[in-house]
């Protein structure tokens, strides 16, 4: 009986060690931005590919999905991709009428896609084949999340739209004002939502089961005009916001509790590009980064809350308490939201904006005081935090190359 048990337990470590690595929510599980993995330089390019030329809509691109080996992301040529991750190839493609720039949901054997051609769409995993199709009255550009037996889909200054896995429409929360309105799901909690009818600019925070909102978020007092997708741990949620003065950043790191809407804390900072003094670079910078649905999110790590918050610097806070900890800056503006995996920060610089010159860089750095251990040069700016799963890092650029990095060793 006991070497049986060896044998069971044996088996066990075995099977657990050949599970598929995966990446199959957006910006990992509660949107903390962390990936159960460790990468170990050096690394290689294990495949890269050039996607259809679509010009300066290229910004549509938002963070892929990794799941069973198979990779699923949309871009801004129109098409939904399936890619083997170890070999490349194209498992199939599926063709809309806009841009993709939405977050798909992935299960047992299905894709859930949004397109800016204002559809939802269900696609069998393994062929591509549409399965059905929603019609909304705006463009699909946020997240699709599962909930229960269905998915919920947001439709820019339309509505929230809760579907049945075969399409049916089961329930719709009103959406007056907000685009590109990334959301996650937390105990039944869905966060953010959008405002109410007496105040359809608030973003609130909404009870599903209950069908009510539970508080919402005034974003009428300030300058602030992007608020990033949140994260949440135990009773708390974390988010930044955005705005712009005319020559400076404005910026607000906040945690409040999730059911109630209590302030824990809060950070107002300005932010600055070195030499613009005018404010136009930051313009076009703030212009550029809130197309992509992972700007300004927070990574949560230990007893820290670090964000990425558009212009040449990392902040990292107390989680708990609000303090700062740390804050680290690069000599390019930061592209994207960190992701950390094995005690690493894992983030984009943004290419020089001069002419001839379109390097930017993937950046590995250290949690504790951002310090840079490694960069490498890449065409172009990176568009999503980076996917870390297992010995691979995957991500897309503004020049339409997409890319799959490997451990070499």
């Amino acid at each position: 009986m006991k070497t049986f048990k060896i044998l069971l337990l044996l088996l066990f470590v075995f099977l657990s060690g050949c599970t598929p690595h995966r990446w199959n929510e957006f910006r990992g599980v509660r949107g903390q931005g962390l990936a159960p993995s460790a990468i170990q330089p050096p690394l290689a390019v294990k495949w890269r590919l050039k996607l259809q030329d679509q010009g300066s809509s290229r910004r549509f691109f938002n963070q892929p999905l990794l799941v069973n080996n198979t990779i699923y992301f949309g871009s801004a040529d129109g098409n939904f991709y399936s890619f083997d991750l170890h070999s490349g190839y194209m498992n199939w493609t599926f063709r809309t009428q806009g841009p993709i720039n939405a977050v798909a949901a992935v299960d047992k054997d299905r894709v859930y896609i949004g397109s800016s051609d204002g559809f939802a769409y269900c696609l069998s995993r393994d062929t591509g084949v549409e399965l059905w199709r929603f019609k909304t009255n705006g463009a699909v550009n946020s997240t699709l999340v599962p909930w229960n037996d269905g998915i919920m889909v947001a439709s820019d200054a339309d509505a929230f739209y809760y579907l049945s896995r075969d399409g049916e429409l089961r329930f719709s929360i009103a959406n007056q004002a907000w685009v590109s309105n990334s959301f996650q799901i937390y105990k039944d909690i869905l966060a953010f939502a959008p405002g109410t009818p007496e105040n359809p600019h608030a973003l609130t925070v909404y009870d599903l089961k209950k069908q009510r909102t539970l508080w919402a978020l005034d974003t009428s007092s300030n300058n602030h005009r992007w608020y990033s997708f949140p994260a949440t741990r135990g009773s708390r949620l974390y988010y930044s916001a955005v705005g712009f003065d005319g020559s400076s950043w404005i910026y607000r790191f906040s945690a409040v509790n999730l059911r109630y809407g209590w302030d824990v804390w809060t950070q107002d900072q300005v932010g600055l590009v070195p030499g613009d003094t005018s404010g136009i670079f930051a313009q076009k910078l703030f212009r550029e980064q809130r197309i992509l649905l992972d700007y300004g999110a927070p990574l949560l790590w230990r007893n820290q809350v670090i964000f990425a918050p558009g212009d040449m610097t990392l902040r990292s806070f107390g989680s708990a308490t609000g303090r700062p900890i740390w804050q680290k800056s690069y000599e390019l503006p930061v592209a994207t939201a960190p992701t950390l995996a094995g005690g690493r920060l894992y983030f984009g610089l943004r290419a020089p904006q001069e002419e001839g010159n379109n390097q930017g860089y993937l950046v590995c750095a250290h949690p504790r005081n951002g310090r840079v251990l490694w960069k490498i040069p890449v065409d172009g700016t990176i568009l999503n935090s980076p996917v870390i799963a297992g010995p691979w890092i995957i991500f897309g650029t503004d020049s339409g190359d997409f890319y799959v990095l490997e451990e070499i060793f």
